[in-house]
């Protein structure tokens, strides 16, 4: 999976600037990655920082993207939407990225999406599941590999409907995400007519 996020995130790297006409092309493809190394996701986001390492690995022996070798400037976000939309300005004007693979959470990409836009510049998010983040104007930039919360509720308010389940405890994580994502699916269950209980 990262694999093939970081091959479209080079291809990507490497049509921009074409279609910008701006400068000649470079000899490596500079791919931004924005992932929560500390923090609460740290421990995920660290998970794939290696994956995406050992992928750029992989495709550079194999010669590349279109002959030219992929190189990473990677940036912790830090479980912060602050600290991560800070490191995606850097990203972008100090270290000349073209592309992002991330930020990794919704609130990050909130603050992000607007000034990704300006700059058009793709943010790529392998993790932030806000659906907001599909309905907010100016999102011509953003791009995720993951589902949405109300669609992810979808999944799990099938899953009790079809098993018939009439008791329905959950522990969801204190946070955005885990919040919407019992709020989605209790919503959608009672929707569609389940009379069980949620305790």
């Amino acid at each position: 999976m990262i694999k093939k996020l970081l091959m479209v995130v080079a291809v990507l790297a490497l049509l921009i600037p074409a279609v910008a006409c701006g400068p000649g092309p470079a000899e490596t493809i500079k791919i931004g990655v924005l992932l929560d190394l500390t923090g609460d996701l740290g421990p995920m986001g660290v998970r794939m920082l290696n994956g995406g390492r050992l992928a750029v690995d992989e495709i550079n022996a194999a010669g590349g993207v279109l002959g030219k070798q992929v190189e990473l400037v990677e940036e912790d976000g830090a479980t912060d939407p602050a600290t991560g939309f800070d490191r995606v300005k850097k990203m972008v004007s100090v270290d000349g990225v073209e592309v992002i693979a991330g930020p990794m959470i919704t609130g990050t990409s909130l603050l992000s999406i607007p000034y990704a836009d300006e700059q058009n510049v793709p943010l790529i998010t392998p993790s932030a599941t806000g659906i907001q983040l599909s309905e907010e104007e100016g999102t011509e930039w953003f791009f995720r590999t993951c589902l949405r919360d109300d669609a992810q509720g979808l999944v799990v308010e099938d899953i009790i409907m079809h098993k018939c389940y009439t008791r329905l405890a959950t522990i969801v994580l204190d946070n955005t995400y885990g919040i919407g994502l019992q709020e989605y699916t209790i919503d959608g269950l009672q929707a569609a007519g389940w009379e069980g209980e949620h305790v």
